[in-house]
């Protein structure tokens, strides 16, 4: 058990730092209020705030005031899947001075697909948290875009599912398709989109298993702990 625990930890803290290492800002904001919930500290760096201020922060803190109607207004279309990008989105920093950010909403992969004249998307959920660590969170969200672009690009279903479902303590993430599938066994070591999904199982501590054949279509599951209780100890 000890040494489960141990590799776990691990893990969290090898995303950890892949989080807060990223080039990119990342934030997430609560879906009701707007306001921010996390940053990592590309983010902080941006608009000169500490990680421990980012707490405190309101939306209106963050834009300029003739742009904050037009901000709801985006986070509004995220909810509904409407919108994918925002080009020169214009960000206050701690002086007051301003910043033209590009922001790509991670909200909706659904939607950017489906622009794309993709295959139609069923998205399904059955979970009892409220948020996870943020780590564990752009995790599931870059296996999810991976699997899903494969599916869409590749699989010429008509129909893809995703599904992410609490059981217990763990998080049970899939993503499949009724298409033209492929042999498992010829899948090679230098396929980097199912290699990065398996980079990020390992880090989570978690499984990944691929079932498909030639004409019967693919799933491809992920199931990981949720570690926000065990690592908030």
């Amino acid at each position: 058990m000890w040494g489960a625990e141990a590799a776990l930890r691990q893990s969290h803290d090898e995303l950890q730092a892949i989080y807060d290492q990223a080039l990119e800002g990342i934030i997430i904001v609560d879906n009701k209020t707007a306001n921010p919930l996390r940053a990592n500290s590309a983010f902080c760096r941006l608009l000169d705030y500490t990680d421990e201020s980012v707490h405190s922060i309101s939306t209106e803190m963050l834009h300029p005031p003739e742009v904050l109607p037009t901000v709801l207004e985006y986070l509004d279309a995220v909810k509904e899947g409407g919108i994918t990008r925002i080009d020169d989105l214009p960000f206050l920093r701690k002086d007051g001075s301003r910043v033209y950010v590009d922001v790509v909403l991670i909200t909706s992969l659904a939607y950017e697909q489906r622009q794309r004249g993709g295959p139609r998307i069923e998205c399904h959920t059955s979970v009892d948290f409220d948020r996870l660590p943020p780590i564990l969170e752009n995790a599931i969200y870059r296996m999810v875009q991976e699997a899903l672009t494969n599916a869409c690009t590749h699989s010429k279903s008509t129909k893809v599912r995703v599904s992410l479902v609490q059981e217990r303590q763990d998080l049970r993430v899939e993503v499949q398709d009724w298409g033209v599938g492929f042999d498992t066994q010829a899948i090679g070591q230098g396929h980097f989109g199912l290699e990065s999904i398996r980079q990020r199982v390992r880090l989570l501590g978690g499984r990944l298993r691929i079932d498909s054949k030639p004409g019967s279509g693919t799933l491809l599951q992920v199931v990981v702990p949720i570690l926000e209780k065990q690592f908030e100890e």
